[in-house]
């Protein structure tokens, strides 16, 4: 375990203890589930993370067990393999040995302790049963101190590190000065390791080696001392050690320069799985498998496996308390006192922040908190659609705003969460995730939207169709309201005329005064018919192609002219017509178009010598042919082409025709003789 700066540590304590101090947060770093997963947060997995260590830039280096890796996470929670290339693999499995470039080469098995010293890591990788060195620049991996047994099977041999020097499963490491110090498990021993000539020797610790070895006593280090199972270790930067006794549910003190043993807190229990009290360190205080210990100067914190908590020692009077961690078996997080551990497995500090290892293969991380007012905030009416992002609370600078249904308790509201009318709550968070310790109730009436619905909607342009003509579906309680555009811009008129677009439909409760927050795009068609006409001669063409058609004549009131419905109109006399063009099931009728016949040049002078009178008539008309016309036909048409009186004049050239039963209208006098041909409009009055 890393020995961390202890004016820091004392810092911590102090705000620990310290009336601005509210509580502290417990939150997971990283990990989900078992396994081996790179990735963010609770995407990650582990499998048994172990002891760890954390550099200046913050990032924390896991002793992965077994995944037989180094593992590292980001403060952002970002978890990578550093080291190692071992499989994952499950509860007892093996990894391998090889030293040499991190990521390719470099095997571990089982690797438990981790420590760090400038640009070094050190890792007790208790299944090779020796220390490996990685350098952080570079990852690579070597061999401090360490010889591997028959299959791995350990052993307790002082001597040179890399040819003599044999541990049984080394577990805890820790760095003081120029010395590593090793908790070597099942040797029940704490070893010394000379960083500069890898040779170890026995620090503390005497006894039967093996699982079942060890036992209790206090004294000299290696002539009566005895360990059972020392599993955690830390340094505190003045002459002494600090042990972990797994087995015998104490933590220890080793003073460097004599080697004594002593014990700091835990009592005898005759239950080997230890109990759990808080009191004198001595006489009432009892652990159950303590395991992770890290220091902040003058208080050590302990990871008490089976007790489920994060425990504290007043170093200078052994009196020990309960720091995190409600007893029961879990991974909630939330204020210390109801958060939940899975048998916490170590645990170092950093600044203002624990981080902790969970057998649930999770990285915790307890946050010390300062006092945060609860945020202020006023009663908030909102309109339409709106969400808890709507809402507005002054958290305090730095800090953000937490929404819940409830004063205490709940789940904190997501920001896409809809609006209701009824008492929300908001809590202050700071960027440490630490929330004030009371929520202040805010009202909040929240009005629903107003139910109003449209379709794409067709008009024709004959009709000039406004806003006024649009349809939609509305709750009478409810006013539409329209707009060109998606946001902004103004309602627009009930007589705004209407164009081929998308428009955008609102409602208004009348009630309340509330619009829709947001828009129903309505795609709106207006189809114009192109009535534009080509003149060529006496021949009229509409324009526009693929539309039914039907010709009128404009000098009778527009009237249909039967059989011309054709895109071209022939004309046969001479007059005003029009026609009307369909599409799309819209009708709009063109302009009238003047046309004149003329004829060849005898019939021109047949024309000339013909007068019509009266013309408009309301009875007879006269036809005066002039001297010489000789034997004419006479033919008179209505509108449609049907003949309505035929004659024949012989050498008469004043002729009286007798119109008094026809209807009114326009009728045309047809006069032939031989090739030649006149045709002149009649109207009856």
């Amino acid at each position: 375990m890393r020995k961390t700066n202890t004016i820091k540590k004392a810092v911590i304590v102090a705000l620990l203890m310290a009336s601005t101090v509210l509580q502290a947060q417990v939150s997971t770093l990283a990990g989900g589930s078992s396994g081996y997963v790179d990735a963010t947060g609770s995407a990650a997995k582990f499998n048994n993370p172990e002891e760890m260590a954390i550099d200046a830039n913050g990032n924390v280096y896991v002793a992965d067990k077994y995944n037989h890796r180094i593992r590292k996470i980001t403060p952002a929670g970002v978890v990578s393999t550093f080291v190692g290339t071992g499989t994952a693999s499950g509860f007892g499995s093996a990894g391998g040995f090889a030293d040499g470039a991190g990521l390719t080469v470099a095997q571990f098995n089982r690797p438990t302790g981790m420590a760090i010293d400038g640009g070094n890591l050190y890792v007790a990788d208790q299944g090779n049963q020796r220390i490996r060195k990685i350098v952080i620049a570079t990852r690579v991996v070597s061999t401090v101190a360490g010889v591997s047994g028959f299959g791995n099977f350990g052993d307790l041999v002082d001597g040179a590190g890399l040819t003599v020097a044999k541990f049984n499963k080394p577990t805890g490491i820790a760095i003081d000065g120029g010395n590593l110090y090793v908790a070597d498990l099942d040797n029940h021993r704490i070893r010394k390791v000379v960083l500069a000539t890898g040779v170890v020797s026995t620090l503390a610790g005497s006894g039967t080696t093996g699982f079942a070895g060890g036992g209790f006593a206090d004294g000299a280090g290696t002539a009566v001392a005895k360990f059972k199972k020392p599993i955690g270790i830390v340094a505190d930067g003045s002459g002494n050690l600090y042990v972990a006794d797994q087995g015998n549910n104490r933590i220890r003190k080793i003073v460097l320069a004599t080697g004594v043993v002593s014990t700091v807190a835990g009592t005898s229990t005759l239950n080997p799985n230890g109990g759990f009290a808080d009191g004198a360190g001595l006489t009432v205080a009892r652990f159950a498998l303590p395991s992770g210990i890290t220091i902040d100067g003058g208080n050590l914190y302990v990871a008490d496996k089976n007790n489920q908590r994060i425990r504290k020692i007043v170093i200078a009077t052994g009196v020990v308390s309960t720091v995190a961690g409600s007893g029961m078996m879990g991974s909630n997080n939330g204020p210390i006192a109801s958060a939940t551990f899975f048998r916490p497995r170590s645990i170092l500090v950093n600044n203002n922040t624990f981080y902790l290892s969970d057998e649930d293969d999770k990285v915790r991380k307890i946050v010390l908190c300062p006092i945060i007012a609860a945020p202020t905030a006023v009663a908030q009416t909102f309109c339409g659609a709106k969400t808890v992002a709507d809402l507005i609370a002054n958290a305090g600078t730095g800090n953000t705003a937490e929404w819940y249904l409830s004063a205490t308790g709940g789940t904190v509201l997501s920001s896409t969460s809809a609006l209701i009318t009824t008492t929300y709550y908001v809590v202050a968070k700071n960027a440490a995730g630490c929330l004030s310790a009371t929520r202040t109730a805010v009202a909040i009436t929240a009005y629903g939207t107003a139910y109003v619905a449209a379709s794409p909607q067709t008009f024709c342009g004959s009709a000039s169709p406004t806003i006024a003509a649009l349809t939609v579906t509305i709750n009478p309680a409810n006013t539409e309201v329209w707009y060109a555009a998606l946001t902004g811009g103004s309602a627009l008129a009930s007589t705004f005329a209407l164009s081929t677009s998308n428009y955008y439909l609102s409602a208004i409760n009348t009630a309340t005064g509330c619009e829709n927050a947001t828009r129903i795009p309505v795609v709106i068609t207006v189809n114009t018919v192109d009535t534009s006409v080509t003149q060529a001669g006496t021949d009229l063409i509409a324009n526009l192609s693929g539309a039914t058609y039907q010709w009128l004549d404009c000098d009778n009131n527009y009237g249909v002219i039967s059989g011309a419905t054709s895109k071209t109109y022939n004309t046969t006399a001479t007059g005003k017509y029009a026609v009307g063009v369909t599409l799309n099931n819209c009708t709009d009728t063109s302009s009238c178009y003047n046309v004149t016949h003329t004829v060849g040049v005898e019939d021109q002078t047949l024309l000339n010598k013909l007068s019509v009178y009266p013309n408009p008539t309301t009875g007879n008309v006269m036809l005066n042919l002039g001297n010489g016309a000789g034997d004419v036909n006479i033919i008179i048409t209505d509108i449609t082409g049907k003949t309505i009186v035929a004659a024949q004049t012989i050498n008469n050239h004043i002729v009286s025709i007798d119109l008094n039963h026809l209807n009114k209208g326009v009728y045309f006098l047809q006069l032939r003789k031989g090739n030649e041909m006149s045709v002149q409009k009649i109207i009856k009055q």
